[in-house]
């Protein structure tokens, strides 16, 4: 009986190293994959080469210009109206119709803008990020985790 509990008890030992041997395996795979992404990532980062204190001044521009922006757009959405009955003469619609229109382009224009000055704050956020985590212990414990 005792040969028994300890065969039982060495499997259950084999069984956990074999599990640490997979975990560490996967960790170290994982961590490399990371670390080949990131590499790229940094190759085609399009601030790496400005100073921080230039990163703070871009980020507080860009987040006015986005407030800004976000404010014309939203501005542009309550001048929106729908399409007047004119009356049947055909150049009365078609004035109508380029009416509507250009205001359908202004508010386009006005999205296209807010969504590209978010998309640079958002570049500029990620630089000021990957700058604060380079090096420190966050970053090997994200490359190692992180999917």
């Amino acid at each position: 009986m005792g040969k028994k509990s300890q065969k039982k008890g060495g499997g259950d030992g084999f069984l956990l190293v074999v599990i640490l041997v997979l975990a560490g395996g996967g960790g170290a795979w994982n961590y490399q994959r990371n670390l080949t992404l990131e590499s790229e990532q940094r190759n085609a980062r399009p601030f790496q080469g400005y100073s921080d204190a230039d990163l703070e001044q871009l980020a507080g521009a860009y987040s006015e210009k986005t407030d800004m922006l976000d404010r014309k757009y939203k501005a542009s959405l309550e001048i929106r109206t729908g399409v007047r009955d004119t009356g049947a003469l055909m150049e009365e619609r078609v004035e109508e119709f380029e009416r509507v229109q250009k205001i359908g382009d202004k508010i386009r224009t006005a999205t296209t803008r807010v969504a590209d000055s978010e998309a640079r704050l958002r570049e500029i956020r990620d630089e000021q990020q990957w700058r604060r985590i380079d090096g420190q212990f966050d970053l090997h414990l994200r490359r190692l985790t992180s999917l």
